[in-house]
Parts: C-alpha cells; sequence; structure tokens
C-alpha cells in the first residue's frame, strides 16, 4: 500500500469519526417527534378530560352517554333476544312519558319566552313585531287550510268504498290489567 492510500484511509476513517451518523440523527428526531406528538396528545386528552368534568358540559356529557347506551341496549335486546309486544309496550312507556312531558312544556315555554321579549321591548318595535307576528300566523294557518283541504280532496278519509276493499280486521279482545290501569294513570297526568 501507498503512503497516500494509507493516509487517505486514516483522514478517511478520522472525517467519519468526526462526523455525526445519520442514523443517529434520524432516530434522534423520530424519538423528538414521537415525544412530541405523545405530549400533544396528552394535551388534547387534558383538555377533553377538563370540558367533560367541567359542570357546565356535565349535563351534555351525560346526555350523549344515556343516548349511546341507550342505542346499544336497545340494539343488544332486539338481537339477541325477542321482546313480546308485552316487553316493548313495557319498555316504551318511559319514552312516552317524556314525550308527553316535553310536549306539555313547548306552548309555555314559547309564550313566556314571547311575553319577557316584548315586554323588553319599547312599544313602536312591539307593536311592528306584533304585526310581524300576527301576519306571520295568518299566512301559515292559511297554509295549513290549504294543505288540509287538498290532501281530503286526495286522500279521501272516511271513504266506505275503501273499507270495502280493504277488509273487515279482526279486533283482540282482551281484559285490561290492573298494570295497564296504573300506566294509563301516569300516561295522562301528562297528557
Amino acid at each position: 500500500m501507498d503512503s497516500n492510500e494509507e493516509e487517505y484511509g486514516t483522514t478517511f476513517l478520522k472525517s467519519d469519526r468526526n462526523k455525526p451518523n445519520e442514523n443517529t440523527d434520524y432516530e434522534m428526531k423520530t424519538t423528538n417527534q414521537d415525544k412530541k406528538r405523545e405530549t400533544n396528545r396528552r394535551n388534547k386528552l387534558s383538555k377533553v378530560k377538563k370540558w367533560i368534568m367541567n359542570l357546565d358540559n356535565l349535563f351534555v356529557t351525560f346526555t350523549v352517554l344515556a343516548v349511546i347506551l341507550g342505542m346499544t341496549i336497545g340494539l343488544l335486546v332486539k338481537i339477541y333476544a325477542s321482546p313480546s309486544p308485552r316487553t316493548i309496550y313495557l319498555l316504551s312507556f318511559p319514552g312516552e312519558l317524556l314525550m308527553n312531558m316535553l310536549k306539555m312544556l313547548i306552548i309555555p315555554l314559547i309564550v313566556s319566552s314571547l311575553i319577557a321579549g316584548l315586554a323588553g321591548l319599547d312599544p313602536k318595535s312591539s307593536g311592528k313585531i306584533g304585526s310581524y307576528a300576527l301576519i306571520y300566523y295568518v299566512v301559515t294557518t292559511m297554509l295549513a287550510v290549504i294543505l288540509g283541504i287538498g290532501l281530503v280532496l286526495c286522500i279521501h278519509p272516511g271513504d266506505t268504498s275503501i273499507k270495502d276493499e280493504i277488509g273487515e280486521g279482526t279486533i283482540e279482545e282482551r281484559r285490561p290489567e290492573t298494570l295497564d290501569s296504573l300506566l294509563d294513570l301516569l300516561r295522562l297526568v301528562f297528557e
């Protein structure tokens, strides 16, 4: 070997030792990126936990969880157990009560919010808003009447010829039970 070659070889090896390894740099970059990702993920999770545990958002959280739980239970019951009509009737009772309660709340909430809103306005603007509300009411009522008359002309409800075509249905007669009476008492409270 030539002395120049030896010198070149040793120089090359020395320069290699002084130069940082590319693989090590890449590994350091990826570990730093992984650490940043993990930190970002933890920060996001802590933000979600804070949002969930905030008392203002607790109702929304429980509502979403209850909907998911109800859907899961409903799907599992439908798939794995074929419930009888009686079971379906009993399971649908709380939902029916809730819907009746919500229907019962709609009109008082709308009326009270309208009264509170109009009380906060000056007489000139409240008269203007009142006239708009009256016009809106008259127009929507007229549209409902036109729609109702149109549907009556198309469907012919109460026409006896339809009953003759379909035929008589069978009515299942059963005695009312105590449970039916109790459920009806609760149901009628909110109607």
